[in-house]
């Protein structure tokens, strides 16, 4: 007799059999996904187009409508020099008679995608029909594109994209804050290309000035990196307590600054009585600042003397003790000296011109040597004979003026040898 089966035997077996199914299922669902087909029980709608060119397109490459995936591309052929796409669009789907649909590039590495837009429920709906090549936009490569630059200018390109990679490296943190607030950038952007647009713009001149701003920050680097360094320190410090406190000053601002301007108002006289008088001191500085050599000097050898007029003072105060009472005591003397001198100024005046004839006088007659002889004679007569002598020689003096002017007497004398001054 055969045994019977266990009934833990059975439901193992038939866990087995369910689990071998649905991985067959998954299979075969996985194969049909990566060969292009549609999943079972899902719909769908297919739709194709006609583009001259879809570049590295190709099948399972996605389907967008404004960014979103909707489908898949599922299958290219040729025809006529045209590239018909086969497209699965996810869900049921209305397509029109205006539907476009364009080839674009989902990486810089060739990666492609199309973009559908199913166009307006006004022209009708499409039927099932392809979408002309009138109606599509066919791939742009990169590599077309930039074939139509010249060699310098794609070398240069390059480079740049190398430098940009390069300063991008590493600032993975610091791209993500300027994404953050890229939307606020973008707007003001719009801005800033609105006004190069405008006609009255000197873009010419602009793109002049920022090259050669961009040839004075070369080398500078470190000193805008610390120059930011320190703006985003002061900007902290400004943002404390979100800002309240700079709120507050700026709500003063008004009031402090209508004080500061009575304030100065107040000022500005005493302001200009010092700038004229600043004037005025000008030259007594000048002259004070060229003395300042004479000055150092002065100072410089001033030391010595003042020892030795110390000296001098200290010696000469009892002498000059002394002679103070005898100064007090010749006081009246003086002062009737300086009237007898006072009242005999006009005679001194008139006889002043004669004061050489005076000294001549006394000097031809030793009046004032005090050598008085015997052989002396200071006064004498005469008594002349006509003779030869006389009557042979003129008279000197026959022509002399007696009355003549000062310094004129004693010349005749001296002119005929008759001087001894």
């Amino acid at each position: 007799m055969r045994a019977r089966l266990h009934r833990q035997d059975a439901r193992r077996l038939l866990i087995g059999i369910v689990a071998i199914a649905a991985g067959g299922v998954i299979a075969y669902v996985g194969t049909l996904v990566q060969g292009g087909g549609a999943l079972p029980l899902k719909d769908h709608t297919e739709v194709a187009a006609y583009f001259d060119d879809v570049g590295t397109l190709k099948p399972q490459q996605n389907v967008t409508q404004n960014g979103i995936r909707i489908g898949v591309v599922t299958g290219i052929s040729y025809k006529n020099d045209q590239a018909l796409v086969k497209m699965r669009l996810d869900g049921d789907r209305d397509l029109y008679a205006d539907a476009t649909a364009t080839v674009g590039n989902a990486s810089v590495l060739g990666r492609k995608f199309v973009s559908l837009d199913p166009g307006t429920a006004s022209s009708g709906l499409l039927g099932g029909k392809p979408i002309t090549a009138e109606q599509t936009t066919s791939s742009a490569d990169l590599n077309t594109v930039l074939s139509a630059l010249p060699p310098k200018a794609r070398e240069g390109l390059q480079t740049g994209l190398r430098e940009v990679g390069g300063g991008v490296s590493g600032h993975q943190e610091d791209l993500y804050s300027a994404l953050q607030v890229a939307p606020g950038m973008l707007d003001d952007a719009t801005i800033v290309l609105d006004t190069v647009a405008a006609p009255k713009t000197d873009l010419d001149g602009l793109l002049v000035t920022g090259d050669s701003l961009v040839s004075h920050i070369h080398g500078h680097e470190r000193q805008i990196q610390t120059l930011v360094t320190t703006t985003s320190t002061t900007l902290g410090a400004v943002n404390t307590q979100d800002t309240e406190p700079l709120r507050r000053t700026v709500a003063d601002a008004p009031e402090t600054l209508v004080t500061a301007r009575q304030g100065l108002s107040e000022i500005n006289p005493a302001l200009d009585d010092t700038a004229d008088a600043v004037t005025e001191l000008r030259p007594g500085v000048d002259d004070l600042v060229e003395s300042v050599p004479d000055l150092r000097d002065f100072l410089v050898e001033a030391p010595p003397v003042a020892v030795t007029v110390r000296k001098f003072a200290k010696s000469s105060a009892e002498p000059v003790g002394t002679l103070v009472p005898a100064v007090t005591k010749a006081e009246p003397t003086v002062g009737r000296a300086r009237k007898t001198l006072g009242r005999t100024a006009p005679t001194l005046e008139v006889l002043s011109p004669y004061a050489p004839d005076a000294g001549t006088l006394f000097c031809e007659n030793d009046l004032l040597s005090g050598n008085y002889g015997p052989d002396k004679h200071y006064f004498s007569a005469m008594l002349v004979f006509p003779g030869v002598y006389v009557a042979s020689q003129p008279d000197p003096l026959a022509n002399v003026d007696p009355y003549s002017g000062p310094g004129v007497a004693f010349s005749h004398g001296l002119k005929y040898g008759k001087g001894k001054c």
